[in-house]
């Protein structure tokens, strides 16, 4: 009993035992699952605290580059912008500056550079050039707290190498965290070329402003946008009157398409210079005026308008008007003279002409004349071929001016030409012991020309090459080819030559060349003849001559092609001979003359030629009826005959 008491009892226990171990599992569990639930919190917590840590550090470092790359824009803004910039600290030790700053003041700082060691090698002026001491300088105004700040105040430095720039500075504090000044910065500008552009403006504007000329523009609508002084004293219009108004106000309605044309050009660009044209005063007055137009262009290079320049012409019209008027009536004066000239040298020539010939009559006539009477008809021949040779170039100039000289252009052979110059110069050259040389042609040479006025031009410089050469000098006459088509004639002397001023008035008219006291006839006007001769034929004339040496005068003539002659033909013809009554003499000249003492002169001449006939007639028709009669072989024609010409007879002869 007590066995089993004792066993009831230890059961009891046991399974007292075995329910408190069943409680403590059970709390075991629970407080196991409830330790995995906070577990899994604290787990999800520690994920979410990572995840934000990583994202503020993601964050931090992208706020970092941030940093970086706006501190490396801003250092690169700094160090390439164009303002000038530097810092200092409140003792002015410089700590930092950019590469402008360095260009503009033309040296780099070196490390503990205080502002005045610095600028010691800089030197500060104010606007009208006073010296601005280092402890009155800008900066110094600001570290000392005198000054607040500094604003686009203009200062000049002087760099090292003794240049100037203009700048403008602007300075402002820097302030520590008890608001005391611990440093400043520095900005600064150059404006040199800025004031020089504004200096060159205001002198531009002061020039516009005092041109006597006017000087406006406008847009491309023709719109007036700016007016100076000389355009209100030309018009007389204010610039508070025309600025703003349309242009057509000064312009004629006739002459409104013009300025729109004017317009239309300056919108292509193009540039107009002296273009004349009309406006109308304030007081309805009208101007001749002189414009030139100029395109206006923005800073795009896009034109925007027009700039016009005006000058009143009004006066030079009025004499250019009376000056064309004064031409006008020279040149008719001067025809009348030619003419006058033309008329009077003919009427000259024909009692010349009388004079010559009786003179040249007596001297040859029966019986002789006495030694006296030869000195006295010498001296009447060399006063009259002088005067004739006067009155010929008189008439040739007189013709050449008035227009009316006719020259032939045909091949003409120069071997001839030089032939009949030589013939014609000889006797003068013989009298004065000059030698005289021609070229020989190996081959026939022909040149475009009148063959009578090359024969002159010739003879003239031959004639000169003479007269003023030195005793027993020489002439040559040398035939060059100058150009392709061209040839040219040289006639050197051995002459005392000309200055190079002389030689430049060779051409003047009754300009001898400083020989006019010299014992030598002239009348200044043969060369002045010759050069127009030679133009008129297409060719040139000019000179070259050295002192003490001599003179090359020379023309150039065009080169002709040798004409076609009927050589076969004209070598077979037989010489026609008129029938003539028996005892009539073999040669009949026929004179047609209206001057009594002309016709007499030759009948004389005549009479002591027992081979010759002469036939007279007073008057061209009775000339050209006694010509068909009598078949003359020698017809001397005076021009100016009574009823029709000489030359018109000769067409009817021909």
């Amino acid at each position: 009993m007590a066995v089993e008491m004792k066993t009831d009892s230890a059961g009891a226990a046991l399974e007292k035992e075995r329910a408190r171990l069943q409680e403590q599992t059970t709390a075991m569990n629970e407080a196991l699952m409830l330790s995995s639930v906070h577990q899994h919190e604290l787990t999800q917590t520690a994920e979410k605290l990572n995840a934000q840590l990583r994202a503020e550090i993601a964050e931090r470092k992208q706020a970092e580059a941030a940093l970086r790359e706006s501190e490396q824009r801003y250092r690169t803004l700094f160090e390439l912008g164009p303002v000038a910039v530097y810092s200092c600290d409140v003792s002015g030790e410089i700590r930092d500056f950019n590469r402008t700053a360095v260009e503009m003041w033309g040296r780099k700082p070196k490390p503990g550079d205080t502002g005045e060691r610095f600028c010691g090698s800089l030197k500060l002026y104010r606007p009208d050039g006073s010296f601005i001491p280092h402890e009155q300088c800008p900066m110094a105004e600001v570290l000392s707290g005198n000054t607040p700040e500094v604003r686009d105040r203009e200062v000049q430095i002087e760099r090292p190498d003794g240049s100037r720039i203009t700048v403008l500075v602007n300075i402002r504090p820097l302030k520590d965290e008890r608001g005391g000044i611990s440093g400043a910065i520095n900005c600064f500008v150059d404006i040199t070329e800025r004031e020089h552009t504004e200096r060159a403006r205001t002198i531009l504007a002061t020039i516009v402003e005092s041109s006597e000329d006017a000087i406006t523009s406008n847009d491309l609508d023709g719109i007036v946008t700016s007016w100076n002084r000389g355009a209100e004293r030309l018009f007389g219009y204010s610039a508070r009157e025309v600025i703003g108004q349309p242009l057509t106000m000064l312009i004629p309605a006739d002459l409104i398409d013009e300025e729109a044309g004017i317009l239309e050009r300056i919108r292509r660009g193009e540039s107009i210079e002296n273009y004349e044209t009309i406006r109308r005063r304030k007081d309805g007055v009208s101007l001749d005026i002189s414009l030139t137009v100029s395109p206006i262009a923005d800073a795009r290079g896009r034109i925007v308008g027009a700039s016009k320049i005006a000058r009143d012409v009004t006066g030079r019209k009025r004499i250019e008007t009376a000056l064309k008027e004064a031409t006008a009536a020279a040149e008719h004066a001067n025809r009348a003279k030619s003419d006058f000239l033309s008329n009077m040298s003919h009427e000259l020539r024909t009692p010349l002409n009388g004079i010559l010939g009786f003179a040249q009559l007596i001297e040859a006539g029966s019986p002789p004349p006495t030694d006296s009477q030869k000195r006295s008809i010498e001296q009447i021949l060399k006063a009259g071929w002088y005067l004739l040779e006067l009155i010929n170039e008189i008439l040739d100039l007189a013709l050449v001016e008035s227009g009316k000289l006719i020259l032939a252009q045909e091949p003409v052979p120069l071997a001839e030409v030089m032939l009949e110059c030589r013939a014609m110069i000889e006797m003068q050259a013989q009298k004065r012991g000059i030698g005289v040389t021609f070229p020989r042609f190996g081959i026939p040479c022909f040149v475009k020309g009148d063959r009578i006025r090359i024969k002159q031009v010739l003879v003239n410089l031959l004639s000169n090459a003479i007269k003023y050469n030195r005793p027993e000098g020489t002439v040559a006459v040398e035939v060059v080819l100058s150009s392709p088509g061209s040839i040219r004639i040289d006639v050197r002397d051995t002459g005392v030559g000309l200055t190079p001023e002389r030689l430049g008035q060779l051409f003047e008219p009754f300009n001898r060349l400083g020989k006019e006291a010299g014992a030598e006839e002239g009348t200044g006007i043969g060369m002045v003849v010759t050069k127009r001769l030679v133009e008129l034929m297409g060719g040139t004339i000019g000179a070259d001559s050295t002192v003490g040496v001599g003179s090359v005068f020379w023309i150039e003539l065009g080169l002709a092609a040798a004409p076609l002659l009927a050589v076969r033909e004209a070598g077979q013809a037989v010489p026609v001979r008129p029938q003539l009554p028996d005892g009539t003499p073999l040669r009949t000249l026929l004179y047609v003359e209206d001057n009594p003492a002309n016709l007499e002169l030759i009948e004389q001449l005549v009479a002591c030629r027992p081979e010759l006939r002469l036939l007279s007639a007073t008057d061209a028709d009775l000339g050209i009826e006694c010509a068909r009669a009598h078949q003359p072989e020698v017809i001397l024609m005076d021009i100016n005959l009574p009823g029709i010409s000489g030359i018109e007879a000769l067409k009817i002869l021909r």
